[in-house]
């Protein structure tokens, strides 16, 4: 949740949205069950939800975000992958943009911002957003990752309107080498005590 720095476009917002839903397989994907047992289902063309909201004042905007953020995802039928633009009366913006654990983690959260502000800035010029090429379909990457290159990234978040810092240690790329997280380093067993 963000408070805009200068208003968005409704409707360039939700087809930024589309976009990089349309870039990550995992932020179109639902987990139906078959015989008792989940079973990931990609949905082509899959568009998050963008609900638009007003409020007049600030316990108005308070609840409204509270109601957005609060979420629950029917991860069965519905993408992990939704935003609420809280517009208050002064016309001032308040952005929640919701990812499901399964499909983003705190790393992600700065490519996800870096590839919104892309397509969002593409889309407010009437184009399609151009991607660097992505080696994997998710914008998610292990949490022991420890690439420090940020410049590219922390960037394109700052001049994006909500002025959200991305997190540190993701890389100029949005998108990750890989789709699975390396074997996690395990410390040596300790020695057991000498008699």
């Amino acid at each position: 949740m963000t408070r805009l720095r200068r208003p968005v476009d409704p409707a360039t917002l939700a087809a930024a949205l589309a976009d990089v839903a349309d870039r990550h397989e995992v932020l179109r994907t639902v987990y139906p069950t078959a015989d008792g047992e989940p079973y990931q289902r990609v949905i082509a063309g899959a568009t998050p939800v963008l609900q638009e909201i007003g409020a007049d004042g600030p316990d108005a905007l308070r609840a409204a975000v509270d109601a957005a953020a609060g979420h629950v995802f029917d991860l069965a039928a519905e993408i992990p992958f939704r935003a609420s633009l809280v517009t208050d009366g002064d016309g001032g913006q308040t952005l929640v943009l919701l990812v499901h654990h399964i499909a983003g983690d705190g790393w992600s959260t700065g490519c996800l911002l870096a590839d919104l502000d892309t397509a969002y800035r593409a889309r407010a010029e009437g184009r399609a957003p151009e991607w660097s090429r992505c080696p994997s379909s998710t914008p998610t990457t292990p949490s022991g990752s420890t690439s420090s290159s940020t410049a590219n990234t922390a960037s394109r978040a700052n001049s994006w309107p909500t002025g959200a810092r991305p997190s540190t240690g993701c890389p100029a790329s949005p998108c990750p080498p890989t789709g699975r997280a390396p074997p996690r380093p395990t410390a040596p067993e300790p020695s057991p005590p000498s008699r």
